[in-house]
């Protein structure tokens, strides 16, 4: 599942734990506990990096004299979104690494360019690779 969509269905469970007493055991409440239980199984598919996490969650719900009431659902809810938050920020920094990897093969293609005296090709990696770094770092787009 998308991260945003998770997200969305972690926020709106969230929002739907206000509707209850935070003592309220979780196994107690029948229909909240299915709910947490279904965004354990969809979020432990969507963040397979933090399937252990998940699966203490489900400890903590399935003992027999369980304490995990709504306040700690409400944590746990919160935790989620924050991993997402976290994958979400690797996400990005990967690309923008990628993208830096690219410029800076640009940069070593434009000094080759440039020491065969080849300067409009050097001129032409040169742009590319300033090209590259303004969209990834300034999101400067440059029109050719």
């Amino acid at each position: 599942m998308e991260a945003v969509k998770l997200k969305k269905l972690v926020s709106l469970l969230l929002l739907e734990s206000g509707n209850y007493r935070r003592d309220l055991y979780v196994k107690k409440n029948k229909n909240f506990d299915a709910k947490i239980r279904n965004l354990l199984d969809i979020a432990s598919k969507s963040l397979p990096n933090h399937i252990t996490f998940f699966k203490k969650i489900y400890y903590e719900i399935d003992k027999d004299y369980s304490s995990f009431d709504i306040k700690d659902a409400q944590t746990f809810l919160q935790d989620i979104l924050n991993l997402i938050d976290i994958e979400q920020y690797e996400e990005e920094k990967i690309i923008e690494l990628k993208i830096f990897d690219s410029a800076y093969e640009k940069l070593k293609q434009a000094a080759n360019y440039f020491q065969k005296e080849d300067y409009s090709s050097a001129s032409h990696h040169l742009n590319s690779s300033l090209e590259l770094i303004l969209r990834a770092r300034a999101y400067i787009y440059v029109f050719s």
